[in-house]
């Protein structure tokens, strides 16, 4: 193998993908990294026992031992020098190594590298919409297929839901809560028995009643099912206010459940109960049309 062909890749990814052909020239599905760019995840992926968060970025690399070589998964950040191999006993290669989250074993008996050192190398990436199939350079070409973590299940809502456009005097960080939004509640029932519970909250009115009042919400909380904690599907239609950025809302059990926006986009959801619990969940909008 030609190593002066095996350059310096700080890796990112864009979700946007050109219908047909992408700037590479490979299929839509298909990009190969080059220099100055970094993989950041489009939806969570699964690598080993690790979940890697959507919109969290890396940079891959190789890493060989006498165990085997692995692509490495390494903060978005890590700088190696142009085209050079790091030796892992030198104090760079210890620095390196330490920003290493994940490793995956290659399934292939090409040898890349010398054994006890690391290097970046050009990757090519193919999104199978459940899988990332990555590729490195070699003959035979070595592959490794990672699992995109499944969307957790939108539990069900009332038929006559309905979102409103807010009305135009509620602040902009409250109007963008209006919309749907899945995710699943986790946690342990009572400390003890631990389950996923599908949640789907849909903000479906924002709007001041009077200008000494806090925004108001009208929402549906929803809930699926876990058999362990013993619940079925239902839902709430109720009011909620929102108070320092929050929506704040009261079930009718006691529970207090509050969202608060992230700086991605997404809605981090706390719920508490006295005899149930702190639950926990990340909400995804899902795009409804404001009537």
């Amino acid at each position: 193998m030609n190593y002066r062909k095996l350059i310096l890749l700080v890796l990112a990814w864009t979700l946007v993908l050109l219908p047909g052909m992408n700037a590479w020239g490979h299929p839509k599905s298909v990009i190969v990294l080059q220099s100055s760019q970094a993989v950041c995840v489009p939806r969570a992926l699964v690598v080993g026992t690790l979940v890697i968060q959507q919109g969290h970025c890396f940079t891959p690399l190789l890493l060989r031992t006498v165990h085997g070589t692995f692509l490495g998964f390494a903060s978005a950040s890590i700088l190696i020098p142009p085209a050079q191999i790091i030796r892992l006993d030198t104090s760079l290669g210890v620095q390196i190594r330490s920003q290493i989250f994940s490793l995956v074993l290659v399934p292939s008996n090409a040898v890349f590298i010398p054994v006890n050192t690391i290097r970046l190398v050009i990757v090519r990436i193919e999104d199978r919409q459940s899988k990332l199939i990555l590729s490195v350079p070699g003959d035979p070409v070595p592959v490794v297929v990672l699992p995109f973590r499944p969307e957790p299940s939108a539990a069900p809502v009332p038929d006559d839901v309905r979102i409103l456009t807010p009305a135009p005097e509620v602040p902009v960080d409250e109007a963008a809560f209006s919309g749907k939004w899945i995710g699943e509640w986790k946690g342990k029932w009572r400390g003890i028995v631990e389950g996923t519970l599908p949640h789907t909250l849909v903000v479906e009115e924002i709007r001041h009643e009077s200008p000494a009042s806090p925004t108001m919400a009208i929402v549906v909380f929803a809930w699926g099912t876990v058999s362990q904690w013993g619940l079925s599907p239902g839902w709430h239609r109720l009011r909620a206010t929102f108070e320092r950025g929050m929506l704040r809302i009261t079930l009718p059990s006691g529970a207090r459940v509050m969202y608060q926006m992230a700086v991605d986009g997404t809605l981090n959801g706390t719920y508490e109960r006295a005899d149930f619990g702190t639950l926990q969940a990340t909400m995804r909008r899902v795009e409804e049309q404001h009537l």
